[in-house]
């Protein structure tokens, strides 16, 4: 299962804090095709209203990885780095 980190929990929280941001909603991972020139696959993050049906829901209910993103990050971790406002995560593989 894919891990975040204590930083990228409290990125996607400020990302949620808005005042029209309903209880289901969250932030949701999914595969992209890579660039022709790029190796491994990407990911994009979005703000979501809900999961989709088959989304697997991870860290208190407010992450979302849509089933392909799921398998490819099963010995993965999020992290963020907040400077200035600005937030950028980053998926990094772990060891098992």
């Amino acid at each position: 299962m894919l891990s975040i980190t204590p930083t990228a929990s409290q990125a996607i929280e400020e990302i949620l804090e808005t005042p029209d941001a309903s209880e289901e909603a969250g932030v949701r991972i999914e595969a992209r095709p890579a660039d022709d020139d790029a190796a491994g696959a990407a990911f994009q993050l979005a703000v979501v209203l809900a999961p989709i049906e088959g989304d697997e829901v991870i860290a208190g209910g407010n992450v979302f990885i849509e089933p392909d993103a799921s398998r490819m990050l099963e010995q993965s971790e999020l992290d963020a780095e907040i400077e200035a406002g600005q937030m950028r995560f980053t998926l990094q593989h772990r060891a098992a």
